[in-house]
């Protein structure tokens, strides 16, 4: 994994330790720590020089998140301790360290827990397996915890079949958002079920919530009857409410397995595994397309900082948008390590220039 300054390109370190595939860094709000975690390898914190800070539970099997609190004071980690047939975590934990990796408490011991979120104050919102059966969890459920660690709700209404893939709350702490591949649940703070979301089609790729948490972006894809052997990509929004608001008439070919909104949900980017991102208008309810970037093959995360980190290996598939700039990043497969090319875009154009690099 490198590191490199946004302003110059210029690579910063080589952060070291990882052989397999990677999961998207992340930066702390200030943008001077970062920590990475591997598909298979354990979290690291580096300082934004690259140098190593910490090594945060290394004996664990697997650490399945990484992520920093909203003040960047804490950092929470999810682990799993004992892996069983195909893969699947029969016991594990989640821990709470100071922003130096220095260990703060343990909580969520259990079953399992696969991820772990930060929300205002840094209260915290764990996706943890809620019953095993034939070493494999067959129920999913949704904790709160306070800033310490101490159990504070276990959000009923709502148990998940198949495995949580995300959960989160809002940018003021008023709703919770999960999903798993099949089904999706939104949740008041207080631990109220709201709704559902429903998808037609029969797999989410992701559901998330719009910057200011006004909006919830699900996308989702399913086998198309009017064409053999080809799927169908659905994006649908609804209100913090749980209200269904519109079914956009996404175009892409194949799934849409990212999503960026602006700060004030004017625009939302699409981005699917056929190369295209389509920029749809948000500001009225129904959503309309308005522009589309060509050429892309996927996408990388750039983190909004002065520094951007990146893998030989890079998922699941991110855009961002910074104000109005939009920039994506797409590899290029050649022998050996991938390159990239980074893609930037202002305001709605349609065509943008481009910095061969390696991001």
């Amino acid at each position: 994994m490198q590191l490199w300054a946004a302003g110059d390109l210029r690579e910063i370190a080589t952060l070291e330790g990882y052989t397999g595939t990677l999961k998207p860094a992340a930066f702390s709000p200030d943008g001077q720590r970062i920590l990475t975690v591997g598909e298979r390898e354990p979290a690291r914190l580096w300082n934004a020089e690259g140098r190593l800070l910490a090594l945060l539970d290394a004996e664990a099997e697997r650490t399945y998140s990484a992520t920093f609190s909203q003040d960047g004071q804490r950092i929470a980690t999810s682990h799993c301790t004992s892996l069983g047939d195909n893969d699947i975590c029969s016991s594990g934990y989640a821990r709470l360290w100071d922003d130096d990796g220095q260990p703060v408490t343990l909580f969520a011991q259990g079953a399992g827990v696969r991820w772990v979120s930060f929300g205002p104050g840094n209260a915290m919102v764990s996706a943890e397996c809620a019953e095993l059966a034939n070493s494999r969890c067959v129920t999913d459920m949704v904790r709160v915890w306070d800033p310490a660690g101490q159990l504070l709700a276990v959000l009923e209404g709502r148990r998940f079949l198949n495995p949580l893939r995300h959960v989160e709350f809002d940018a003021s702490g008023a709703r919770i958002l999960a999903y798993s591949a099949t089904e999706a649940a939104l949740w008041t703070g207080a631990g109220e079920l709201l709704v559902k979301l429903d998808a037609p089609t029969n797999h989410l790729w992701t559901v998330r919530f719009s910057p200011d948490g006004q909006l919830v972006i699900v996308t989702s894809s399913g086998p198309d009857p009017g064409r053999f052997n080809l799927y169908k990509t659905q994006v649908r929004l609804w209100d913090k409410d749980g209200r269904f608001l519109a079914d956009l008439p996404a175009r892409h070919e194949g799934y849409v397995k990212a999503t960026a909104m602006t700060a004030d949900h004017g625009l939302l980017l699409t981005a699917g595994l056929d190369g295209l991102v389509q920029i749809w208008d948000t500001s009225s309810a129904a959503g309309t397309l308005s522009g589309q970037l060509t050429g892309h093959s996927g996408f990388c995360s750039l983190p909004a900082t002065a520094r951007m980190a990146a893998g030989w290996r890079l998922w699941p598939m991110t855009v961002c948008v910074y104000g109005m700039r939009i920039e994506t990043c797409s590899p290029i497969w050649k022998h050996g390590p991938p390159r990239y090319t980074l893609h930037a875009s202002v305001g709605r154009a349609t065509c943008w220039p481009r910095w061969p690099v390696m991001c």
